[in-house]
Order: structure tokens, then sequence, then C-alpha cells
């Protein structure tokens, strides 16, 4: 039953009196710390984890020594993988010290045991369905808008990061914690192109930055969900398959306005991932470490990656630059019909 893994409000309050969905994520996080020895020690290994930064012109990179997401960045994502496990995502088979804040009755909060953020959070549909970024989009937007300022709401799509491609989510995490979220308005300023503008949608094309995302911003979701729509559907026709067009997705809310980075993906895993040592690096990107910051469990692989390996691995998952500027053109003309 869904209503055994949902935490009541009196206890929420024994830890803080979150009077917002934030507060009470906050709350969760302080709980799931004290009755969950998994989430205690994920949460304890970040005070261990180590990181660098890298500056390239102007674009702020970093990478993240964290033995926590070994399971997660080499999760067997095949189908034939998918098929052999229960899915973890399910309620039914959650640990059963895990337990969470249901939203609108639709999503099951979730304190990620295997942090990357300073607080990380999983956001579960209670149902088990595929990941399927149109399905949930409006709940995407919902959630940014709840849960800002403290917190961004990002999307990894079935073939570009999400360990259970079967099982319909979204994260959480410290907004500031990202450099691009962090340096959003600069970078857009700065390597940015407006593609439209039709008073109610802005969409942006940052094309000179690493990596290349397209942006959309918005006081109005109808306005955001209908201009969302109309890319995904440029993308999946160049794409030309039956599958989800690969993107990976970071979304907050500032002072009212939406803000949504899309990622466009040309493959899941760089070459480095499966290379021999001392060549291997086991990233496995995904919206988290498009945003700036990589994430590798490995130490040994966190003292080989520099700026110059970073900016290989975005740029090999990545759409090359004559492709993604393809793809822009084609989206201005479709947005400003």
């Amino acid at each position: 039953m869904i209503r055994d893994r949902v935490v009541s409000e009196q206890e929420l309050r024994e830890y803080l009196p979150g009077q917002t969905l934030s507060g009470e994520l906050q709350a969760l996080l302080l709980h799931q710390q004290a009755t969950w020895e998994l989430a205690r020690l994920g949460y304890k290994g970040l005070e261990n984890v180590k990181t660098a930064s890298f500056d390239l012109n102007f674009i702020r990179l970093s990478v993240q020594s964290n033995p926590g997401r070994m399971k997660s960045t080499t999760a067997k994502v095949d189908d034939s993988s998918i098929r052999a496990r229960p899915c973890f995502l399910c309620h039914d088979n959650l640990p059963p010290e895990q337990r969470g804040i249901l939203y609108r009755d639709e999503f099951l909060l979730l304190v990620n045991p295997y942090p990357i953020f300073p607080e990380h959070f999983t956001i579960a549909h209670v149902d088990h369905r595929p990941q399927e970024v149109l399905a949930g989009f409006e709940s995407l937007l919902s959630l940014a808008l709840d849960l800002s300022p403290e917190y961004l709401v990002l999307y990894n799509g079935p073939r570009c990061g999400a360990s259970a491609p079967d099982h319909l989510h979204f994260q959480a995490g410290t907004r500031t914690f990202l450099p691009l979220v962090e340096d959003y308005l600069n970078v857009c300023a700065r390597f940015g192109r407006l593609l439209a503008d039709n008073g109610e949608v802005k969409v942006i094309s940052v094309d000179r930055y690493l990596p290349a995302f397209i942006a959309l911003e918005s006081a109005s979701a109808k306005a955001m969900a209908e201009a969302f729509e109309s890319i995904y559907r440029v993308v999946e026709s160049v794409e030309g398959t039956n599958e989800e067009p690969m993107l990976n997705l970071l979304c907050w809310v500032d002072e009212g306005t939406w803000r949504l980075v899309i990622f466009l993906r040309s493959k899941h895993r760089p070459e480095r991932y499966f290379a021999d040592p001392p060549r291997r690096i086991l990233m496995s990107p995904a919206a988290i470490d498009l945003g700036g910051v990589g994430v590798v469990p490995v130490e040994d692989d966190f003292e080989r990656v520099d700026g110059e390996v970073m900016k290989e691995i975005i740029e090999e998952v990545t759409l090359p630059a004559e492709l993604f500027r393809d793809v822009t053109g084609a989206i201005s003309e479709v947005i400003s019909e």
C-alpha cells in the first residue's frame, strides 16, 4: 500500500516545522537519516567526496569522486536486464525503512540514499509506467514551482542516464550546486542566441557553451508545455526512431519564471567508459554531469580527469555542433509559426 510508505505530518514536525514542500523535504531528509542506516551512511559519505574544478574560457566545470554512485553509474539498462530485475522505484519494492512524501497523489518524494547534491531526492510516480517526459512534463513544471527557490528538478531520459528507464521519475537537488544553474544568466548573455520570443515564451540557443543547450523561459506553464512539445517533435523527427529522443532536462523557477535547460544527446556513454585502463573513465553522463558536475565513482579515474577530459566526454555524448545548429534552425522555424 502506498499509504504505508508516506511519512505523516506529525512525524515530519518532529524534525522541522516545514510549512512548504521544500521545508517538508528538509524534514524528510533528517527523518530518513535518523531512521534509515543507508541514508545516514550515504550523506555521511558526502563529507569525504573529493572535487576538482576547471575553468575553460568562462565555462565552469567540476568533477566529483563519489564511490556511492557506483551502482547507478554501472547500471545495466538494456531490455533484458530491466526485465530480469524487480523495479527498485515501485513502492512495494522499496527498502522497509524508505518512506516519503506523497505529492498530488501522483508521485512519492524520496530521499536518495546515494547523493550527489548536498540534498538529493528521487521523485517516483506511484504507478509503474515508462520513463517518458511528455507524460510527466506538467508535473515537472509544478514540482519545480513548488520546490522553488531551494531546489531544481531534473529529468534523465531512458537512454540518457536514467537507471530506471522503466519507471517514470525525476530528481530534485540543491539548486545552488550546479555551475550552469548558478551561471545561467551570464551564460545566456555571453553565449546565447534568441531563437524565438512570442511574448509568452522565450527560446534560446546556447551553442558556444559546453555543453550546448536549448533554454525555455516563461511565466506560463501552458506556454512552456506547448513550446517544449514543439521542440520534442522536431528532435524526434531528426532522430527518426520510435523511442523518446535522447535528452536531459534541468528545470527551476526564478521569481515566477520557469527556466528549462534541454541537453540534446548523441549517445548514452562515452568511449572511455568501455575502454581498457588506463584510458577508461567510468563516467556515465546525465543531467548533473551536463550541468557542470561530472561524477566518477572510482578514485583512480577521478585523478585522471581534467578539464580537457571533461570537454572530450561532454562533446562525445552531446550533439555535434553542426547537427545542433540544424536542429535549432528547425526549432526556430516551428516556434515562430
